[in-house]
């Protein structure tokens, strides 16, 4: 599956650390014809099977399901609890299903200023608390793996600067028609401010949300965090859960269902450039993002994805809350349906709740 990794990038892996990176091969880099035996120079390979897997030196689990160009992989990245040259994106996702990209990761563009913007928390698909970049006061912890069945689950929680703790549960769910549902509970202990910021890799212009309008907002966010513009920001007040937010056109979308009330839904343009050559070749490569914002000290967002090449297979998304447990049924067409019970409180040290049934 192809994701956008430059050539130059496939060969190091390849060379120095013997990873093989998917994906279409392109012209010979710089670094393979000076570093690299050219007569034993393989291609890239094709795509192979999603990879289900945690690496405990990064903190990084990698959930999938299938094999090929068509197959489902998520990335959930924890924290080593190292600073340097990383980007503040503690509990970012990253989605590929169906050959397409879902949710996106800028990359990084060297010494340009949009690198600002690419390395800071907002423009990563995670939380950020009191508009501040994430800083790991000690490595993450994993609290719960499930590689193999029917369904998916990762469960981490990462401490951050200024006693606030951050934990993320994903589910992931195949549907029969070979793409993925993501079930997210993401939770926040500490703080004033609670964003849960969201981008789909979609044309811009493209998202779409259901409940009340959306009018203009006179104090943007997030701006001293790039040296590029956000705009349009929107907001839509205090919104209650169990309304949906559609990305992209045509048959190829992504659809959100937010199960839990936010005291504020805030909608802006983010820039969406990989690279610094797009900065001046596309300067209108804006992104459509969301954000859920909740006035706390401990808040907790429950949000469910469907990947759609058609119409939604999900008929009814609800959420049930008992404590600090939380259920979420969801109602598919063809009379078939889940019960997903998700992890309890933010500080709770493992991930005994989590069970999935299917009928």
């Amino acid at each position: 599956m192809y994701s956008g990794i430059p050539q130059r990038t496939a060969d190091i892996a390849a060379a120095r650390c013997g990873i093989l990176i998917p994906g279409k091969s392109e012209a010979l880099s710089e670094f393979a014809v000076c570093n690299i035996n050219l007569q034993k120079h393989d291609r890239r390979p094709a795509s192979g099977k999603a990879l289900n897997a945690y690496y405990e030196g990064r903190h990084l689990a990698c959930l999938g399901f299938g094999s090929g160009k068509n197959r489902t992989q998520l990335y959930l990245l924890g924290e080593d609890g190292l600073r340097g040259h990383r980007h503040a994106g503690a509990l970012t996702v990253q989605l590929y299903a169906g050959g397409r990209e879902i949710f996106p990761d800028l990359g990084y563009i060297c010494d340009h200023p949009g690198n600002k913007w690419v390395k800071a928390t907002p423009s990563h698909q995670t939380v950020v608390i009191d508009g501040q970049n994430s800083v790991p006061a000690a490595p993450g912890t994993l609290l719960g793996f499930v590689g193999r069945g029917p369904a998916r689950f990762v469960d981490m929680s990462i401490p951050l600067a200024g006693d606030i703790l951050v934990r993320r549960a994903v589910t992931l769910l195949r549907k029969d028609d070979g793409l993925p549902i993501l079930v997210d509970l993401f939770d926040v202990e500490g703080g004033r401010i609670h964003d849960y910021n969201v981008r789909v890799n979609a044309p811009p212009g493209t998202l779409n949300l259901s409940g009340p309008a959306q009018t203009p907002r006179k104090q943007g966010l997030y701006q001293e965090h790039s040296f590029y513009p956000l705009l349009d920001f929107q907001t839509g007040g205090k919104v209650e859960g169990g309304w949906t937010a559609t990305w992209g056109k045509g048959r190829e979308k992504v659809r959100a269902t937010v199960l839990t009330p936010c005291t504020e839904r805030i909608t802006y343009g983010s820039p969406g450039w990989r690279n610094q050559h797009e900065i001046t070749a596309e300067p209108g490569k804006y992104a459509d993002t969301l954000v859920l914002r909740n006035r706390k000290k401990q808040g907790r967002f429950v949000v469910v994805y469907e990947c759609l090449s058609g119409p939604p297979k999900i008929k009814q998304a609800n959420l049930e809350e008992t404590g600090n447990l939380a259920t979420v049924h969801l109602a598919l067409t063809r009379n078939r349906a889940f019960t997903i019970t998700l992890p309890g409180a933010v500080r709770e040290t493992s991930d005994t709740h989590w069970h999935v049934k299917r009928t």
